[in-house]
C-alpha cells in the first residue's frame, strides 16, 4: 500500500488509513493551553473529510499535554471522549525522558506517530499503552498493519478516499 503525495485542505496532523486503504482515524497534537475549542476544531476536521471523501472517518483524536482522547464519528454525530490516556504515561513507554523535558508539538506529534505504528506493527511492545481501552472501542483492529501519515511529512493519502 502506497501513500500518494497531495496536498491537504484541512489542518489535521496525522492521519491513520487500515490495511484497506480507508481512513480510520485523524489526529490533533496540541501542547498549548488546554482549550475546548480544540475538540470542536477536531470535530470539524473529521466532518469536513468525511463528506470531501464521502466515506465515514470513523476516530478523531486529541493529544495535548495532559490526555490523549479518543473521539467517534458515526456520520451524523461527534461522541463525548470514549477513551482517555494520560499523555506522559502513553508518551514515556517511546521516550523515557518525556517527563522530565520540556516537549514541543512536532516531538509529541513524531511520538504519537510511533505509537500508533505499534499498533500497527508492534515494533517496540507486543501491547503497546492503552491497547485495552482502542480495543473496547473497535479502533484497535482497525490499527493492524496501518499506515500514518503526518502534516510535516507534506503527505497525504485522504484525496485517495
Amino acid at each position: 500500500m502506497e501513500l500518494s503525495q497531495s496536498r491537504v485542505f484541512y489542518p489535521v496532523d496525522l492521519w491513520v488509513q487500515d490495511d484497506r486503504g480507508n481512513v480510520v482515524l485523524v489526529a490533533n497534537v496540541r501542547f498549548r493551553p488546554n482549550s475546548e475549542s480544540y475538540v470542536s476544531q477536531l470535530e470539524t476536521h473529521i466532518r469536513d473529510a468525511s463528506e470531501y471523501h464521502k466515506k465515514n472517518i470513523p476516530y478523531g483524536m486529541l493529544i495535548t499535554r495532559e490526555f490523549i482522547r479518543v473521539y467517534q464519528w458515526d456520520g451524523k454525530d461527534f461522541s463525548d471522549a470514549k477513551v482517555e490516556l494520560v499523555t506522559e504515561d502513553v508518551l514515556s513507554e517511546y521516550d523515557p525522558e518525556f517527563k522530565e523535558k520540556r516537549i514541543f508539538e512536532f516531538y509529541a506529534e513524531t511520538l504519537i506517530e510511533g505509537w500508533l505504528r505499534d499498533f500497527a506493527f508492534h515494533w517496540k511492545h507486543p501491547h503497546p499503552p492503552g491497547e485495552d481501552h482502542l480495543k473496547y472501542i473497535g479502533l484497535l483492529e482497525k490499527l493492524e498493519g496501518a499506515l500514518t501519515s503526518s502534516a510535516k511529512e507534506q503527505t497525504s493519502f485522504l484525496d485517495e478516499q
